[in-house]
Parts: structure tokens; sequence; C-alpha cells
């Protein structure tokens, strides 16, 4: 079999050690390993969109460190590739775009390039409604992005690999990787991080949080668990959850008091508690994660609270989701100015409890969060406006109109399946591979085979740099 590894940038751990385990477990079945990397040629790229040289200089550094770590024959090559006629194409790209929105529907040759640059855009400045003119280096970062699109097309048609392994396949320069493979009908394999820290998950031919490829795979997951292992294995996922366990990311509820509740709350009240998540997440990866029923989360609430003003007997909590803490774009500040008499905002920050909430709400209502599903699991009615992962299993009810919303709202509802919700539990508490030389000891530390792979002293960045820097590619 013949391989190739599209790694552009090195410098977020674990993504990259993933990478060089999926590299040695090729050339251990004595596979052809051809590792396709930047030197300096990405002039802008979500971890260095100001393409700083002593940044490149680190991820250089710390490639060069960790493929001196294989046992094997492979092949090393700058990615770069292109033929006169494409440095033609690359100038005839437009760039007479105002806002990220108006930018996402452009697509190049089968590249849907405005996705992939405003994705980039939005999760550098957490604001999705974002006007271009604010937007660093954008222009240099779609010439970029289209210029790796192109250039993978060649090193495909030039190596004729088998498939071609690269990391999440949301930001610019990977879309631009993942693109090029489905133009040229090449398997391409997708890394991220598995349901543990100790594992790594590896997605055929879609990306990460395409939702119907995760359908597939919980169903897939689930006829394939062991019997007697799988339920309790689903049920283990949302105790855990509830107890603030690290399980795949960070705990965002750790810090809430146990069963708090807002000092309002009125047990007389029809509670309905509303859980909003992190927009600018999902706002650019693609129209499988657009909002039908409003444009987007804060007009939904608006609405609901206006039109449900008249309900003298609700009262409606939005949760805002503790990721949203910190974050200062207009979403954030649209969202303080909802107010209304039967309408109670809870900080990101708050210590209420998320779970004392479900427990203690008639229905809870969210736009596509987690907390959706794990209602039901809790024996709560779940009603779902918006986009999610889970959003094909019959776990939450999904209204396609905001009339019949309002009508669940006021109706007196049943949960929903309990199964459907373990088996989404089964798949998130299980997905993935153990790790065989990775040897993880945090969410972004650890060792490839018993060594911590870092940019040699002399190119190394300042902490606050270098802290920085990797964040923008947590995910």
């Amino acid at each position: 079999m013949k391989v190739i590894f599209f790694e552009p940038y090195t410098l977020n751990t674990p993504h990259y050690e993933t990478c060089l385990e999926l590299m040695q477990r090729h050339l251990d079945q004595k596979d052809e390993v051809i590792i396709l990397g930047c030197d300096a040629d990405l002039e802008a790229c979500a971890i260095n969109i100001r393409h700083r040289k002593l940044i490149c200089a680190n991820c250089i550094s710390k490639r060069k460190n960790g493929l001196k770590l294989l046992d094997g024959n492979f092949k090393y090559k700058s990615y770069f590739s292109l033929t006169e006629e494409d440095k033609k194409s690359v100038e005839k790209l437009r760039f007479n775009f105002e806002t990220v929105k108006d930018l996402q529907p452009y697509s190049v040759d089968g590249f849907d390039i405005g996705y992939a640059i405003g994705s980039t855009i939005i999760s550098n400045h957490r604001e999705p409604n974002l006007s271009l003119d604010k937007a660093f280096n954008w222009k240099k970062l779609m010439k970029t992005s289209y210029k790796t699109f192109l250039s993978i097309k060649n090193q495909i048609k030039a190596e004729k690999p088998d498939r071609l392994y690269l990391f999440n396949g949301r930001f610019a320069i990977l879309k631009a990787g993942f693109s090029a493979c489905q133009v040229m009908g090449v398997d391409c394999f997708i890394h991220e991080r598995g349901s543990r820290i100790n594992k790594y998950m590896v997605f055929e031919n879609h990306q990460p949080h395409h939702i119907k490829g995760i359908n597939k795979l919980v169903l897939k997951y689930w006829e394939r668990g062991e019997d007697k292992k799988k339920e309790q294995l689903g049920i283990d996922f949302y105790e855990g959850r509830r107890k603030g366990s690290k399980q795949a990311w960070k705990s965002f509820t750790k810090d809430q008091k146990l069963n708090q509740l807002p000092k309002n709350w009125d047990i007389n009240k029809r509670n309905i508690v509303i859980f909003n998540s992190s927009e600018d997440e999902y706002a650019s990866i693609g129209e499988e994660w657009k909002l039908t029923l409003y444009n987007n989360q804060n007009e939904g609430v608006k609405k609901i609270i206006n039109e449900m003003s008249i309900q003298k007997d609700f009262h409606f909590y939005l949760r805002v989701h503790p990721n949203l803490t910190g974050v200062n774009s207009s979403i954030i500040k649209e969202m303080l100015e909802i107010t209304g008499e039967n309408f109670t905002l809870i900080p990101s920050d708050s210590e209420v409890s998320t779970y004392a909430l479900i427990e203690n709400c008639e229905k809870v209502l969210t736009f596509g969060s987690t907390a959706g599903i794990e209602a039901t699991f809790w024996g709560k009615p779940s009603i779902m406006a918006g986009v999610s992962l889970y959003m094909y299993l019959d776990a939450v009810y999904k209204p396609k109109t905001h009339e019949e919303l309002l009508q669940l709202l006021v109706a007196q509802l049943e949960p929903k399946s309990k199964e459907e919700a373990i088996k989404y539990g089964y798949y998130i508490n299980t997905f993935g591979e153990e790790f065989k030389y990775f040897d993880a000891t945090d969410f972004f530390e650890g060792t490839f085979k018993g060594k911590k792979v870092v940019a040699s002293k002399r190119h190394s960045l300042p902490l606050e740099l270098y802290n920085k820097t990797r964040k923008l590619l947590q995910s």
C-alpha cells in the first residue's frame, strides 16, 4: 500500500503525534510512506495567520525531531507543487466579499473554499458575523488555501497513492487537502481525538463533524458492541458527564455547584431550560450545519420568549454554554440584551448546575448542545431547534417549523427513548483505537516512543506565544 501523510503544521499535541503513530503503523506493515510537509511555504495558516518566521521555524523543527523517531524508510517532500497554469488560476480568485457569510458559498473547482476560509477566520476571531475588513490576512489565507488544493491534486497525480491522511479537515489548509482527495477520487483518512486521551480516531472519507457519517458510526458501534457491556458503557458516558469526569475533552461543568438552581426558580411555574451552543464552532462547517427554523440561536430565543410571553405560567432559563466564557462577540452582546418577564439568562460562568436544571425543569430546549440528548437520558422531554451530531437518532423532538416548536413547548410530552440516548453515549464513550506508540498524559501532553516531541531549543517559542498558537487547533 502507498500512503501519503499531509502534515502542514505540527505544533499541536496530540495531533502531530497521532500522525507519527499512524506513520509508524504503516511502516511496520512495510507500506510505502510519503510525508508532505510545509517548509514555510504556507503564507498564512490557522496557527500562523501572520506568517511569523519564528512559528514556522518552531513547526519545522518539531516536525524534523518527530520524524527522527520513526523506524523504517519513508520519503519526505514539500507539499508545494504548482504548474504555471496553476499560478494563473490563483490570480483569478475572487475577493469581492464583505462578510464571512458572503464568502461562505464561494466554491472553486469543486473546493468549497468559502467555508474553509470562513471556518478558520471565525475560529481565530470567535466571531461568526465578522466583517472581512477586520479579518487579518484573509486574502493571503485564501490564496494559500487554493494553492494547497492545487498542490495536493498535483501530488496525487504524481504519486498515485491508495490513501491520504490529514488532521481534522475543517481548517482552510486541511480542508484544501480533503477537497483535493474528493476531487481526485482518493480515499482520505482524517485523524482526530478519540473517546479518551489514550485513543485516536480515523474517519474514512468524511470529517469528524459530518452528521450523517457520525450517525452511521453510532449505529455501527452499537451493532458490533458486546451485548453485556455496551449498555453500561453507554450509561457510563452520561454518569461521567454529570460527575464532571475527564472524557474525550475537558469538563465544562466541574466548577458548578451540586444541585444549585437560579435564585428565582419557582417550582409552581412550567420551567423550560434552553441550552445554547458555541455558534462560532459550527458557523462555517458547511450547509449540513445550517439552522433551518431560525437564522441564528439568538433570533430563535427572542422569538420564542416574545411569543410565549402570554403564557404566564411558563418561565424560560437560557443556560449560556460555559465554552463561551471570555468571548466578546456580537453574538454574546446580542444575547445579553434578551429580556422578558418570563426569561432568565444564566451566564456562562455561573455556578448554577446544568444537571439541577435538567432534573427540575419540565422540558429542555437546545440548538444542538449535548445537553439535549443528556436530558433524554435523565428522563426529560427534549426539543431540538437546531442541528446536532445526534439529530438522526430518535432521541429528541425535532419540530419542522417555529409553530410546531411552540406547540411542543405547551404540550404535555413524554421523554423520548432512553435506549437511543444510550446508543449515542456508547459511541461517544468508546470510539477510536488505543495508541501503541504515543502515551498521552493530558489533553495536550504526552510522549511518542517515550520521548516528548518538541522543537529544538534554538527554535523554541516564548511560552505565551506557544500557548496561544497551540490553542488555535484545539478541538
